[in-house]
């Protein structure tokens, strides 16, 4: 039998910042972009969460809901420093680590480096070893399996630890509201209300074949799911599907002339990235958030691959006139690379004839 831990650690960065500077402690900590009102929150502590702060929000809203919060800058090198020491931990126990963020992970411990017999215990003794080491706390589930150890993690936060064994898994999620399922967001959540569908065991009033009229080539997902079914394997190692920046503006700009600039800081940051994991991509994609908040995205894919800022800024600034920042205010913009290859790996250049 698999035995799968999965472990989140508690408002990460937020958590990281109460840490460093003990006056916050038991405060509202709101992480975010400070030198803009137009940003969205990364992280919001606990006593931030009592007011209805949550990430993704915007900022504004963040600041209506808790006019006294701490509103803090993001400092990434803290939270990479504090999610390095987290992987150190996890690799003393299990080679089978799949990462899913900065701060949470999934270990599968049967065995495990230590010996130690029970997974229970496996948890137990990272989430000591982890706040010994950081300071930080971490909460983790126990299960047979990927999708039910996720879910248990989130069971008791902060700080807590909950076990559901392969026989408890459906009884376990029945009642849950169908939100906690992996895969389920606000449109889906919303959809399953008009259903009838509001905990995770009501999809089990259904058939297969009534569920594939109601959610297509997902309803065995939904189904297997609900009885805590996931044979999913953990994916240690995944190559980068694309690479890409966003800056979100302080103002808003009308024009490409006034676009050209950031979009050349964005190419520029961008040629660090891919070179600092030794990458070239063939595909270009921009996206302008106008003022409205409505997305575009435009790309175009080379005839050879790229990494050179001077390429993805001229791409760009063509896939510019496909937009409408001529004539609609953006408040946003973004450049992505995709396609990517490792650059020994790479297709070679197609040149041109007589070339």
């Amino acid at each position: 039998m698999r035995k799968v831990i999965h472990i989140d650690v508690d408002a990460f960065f937020a958590s990281v910042e109460q840490r460093d500077r003990p006056y916050l402690i038991g405060k509202p900590v709101i992480i975010c972009n400070i030198n803009s009102g137009r940003g969205v929150v990364s992280t919001a502590s606990y006593e931030a969460r009592k007011y209805g702060v949550h990430s993704a929000m915007p900022v504004f809203r963040a600041k209506k809901l808790c006019p006294r919060g701490y509103f803090i800058a993001p400092d990434f090198d803290k939270y990479q420093t504090a999610s390095n020491q987290l992987y150190s931990i996890l690799y003393q126990y299990s080679d089978l680590v799949e990462g899913a963020g900065l701060d949470e992970a999934y270990l599968e411990v049967n065995p495990n480096k230590k010996g130690i017999p029970s997974a229970t215990w496996v948890a137990q003794d990272i989430r000591y070893q982890f706040y010994k080491e950081t300071g930080l706390t971490a909460s983790t589930g126990v299960s047979s399996n990927k999708l039910v150890a996720k879910i248990a993690s989130d069971f008791q936060k902060p700080n807590g630890l909950t076990v559901v064994r392969p026989e408890e898994a459906a009884a376990f999620l029945k009642n849950l509201p169908i939100r906690k399922m992996p895969g389920i967001g606000p449109v889906t959540e919303s959809y399953c209300h008009s259903l009838n569908i509001k905990k995770i065991g009501d999809l089990l009033r259904y058939d297969i074949q009534v569920l594939e009229e109601f959610f297509g080539n997902s309803a065995g997902y939904y189904l297997s799911s609900a009885q805590g079914i996931d044979d999913r394997p953990l994916v240690t190692y995944s190559e980068p599907k694309s690479c890409s920046i966003e800056d979100t503006l302080g103002a808003d700009i009308l024009g490409k002339e006034a676009a050209l600039p950031i979009m050349e800081s964005i190419a520029k940051r961008l040629e660090i990235r891919l070179a600092e994991d030794d990458y070239c991509g063939k595909t270009i994609t921009i996206k302008v958030k106008y003022e409205d908040h409505s997305l575009t995205t435009r790309r175009q894919t080379l005839v050879s691959v790229a990494s050179d800022w001077r390429t993805i800024y001229d791409v760009s600034a063509d896939l510019l006139d496909k937009t409408q920042i001529n004539t609609r205010p953006a408040r946003l913009l973004g450049i992505g690379v995709s396609q990517l290859y490792e650059n020994n790996l790479a297709p070679p250049i197609q040149l041109k004839l007589f070339e």
